[in-house]
């Protein structure tokens, strides 16, 4: 099972960090791994919330639900991702520093039984991924 994980810091308030980051319908302004996301009910961030998330990966885009399991203003959320090849959990924690706020990321993720013989092939991909995702994060934050 694949692990990612990232630290950034970047000059943005611990409240406004976590804000940006826990509307997950926002992913696709900063990661470039998503084309579009939207909140699949009304209602606002928090705990239950769910977003339909297009990942896109190589050629092919990979339709997934991710919703919100853990929800801790303004210092720690979970995601939940699923889509027909993998599940994601994503764990993002926030704390204040002297630079602005670090912002913590580790995602692990699970291929689907069939799938995880490809791991070995797809781990730097995978790297790739968090890299480009976390860069557009600490672009979209400063």
């Amino acid at each position: 099972m694949p692990r990612l994980h990232r630290t950034i810091t970047v000059p943005s308030s611990l409240e406004d960090a976590f804000e940006y980051v826990a509307d997950f319908s926002r992913v696709a302004e900063w990661d470039p791994g998503v084309s579009r996301s939207s909140q699949t009910i009304e209602g606002g961030v928090g705990a239950g919330a769910t977003y339909a998330v297009e990942a896109v990966f190589g050629t092919r885009t990979i339709p997934m639900t991710y919703t919100t399991t853990t929800f801790e203003r303004p210092h720690r959320i979970v995601l939940r991702g699923t889509g027909a090849t993998l599940t994601a959990i994503d764990e993002i924690t926030f704390r204040t520093t002297a630079a602005g706020t670090a912002i913590d990321y580790v995602a692990d993720i699970q291929l689907v039984w069939w799938m995880r013989v490809t791991e070995p092939l797809l781990h730097g991909r995978f790297q790739s991924l968090a890299d480009e995702a976390l860069a557009g994060l600490e672009a979209a934050l400063s």
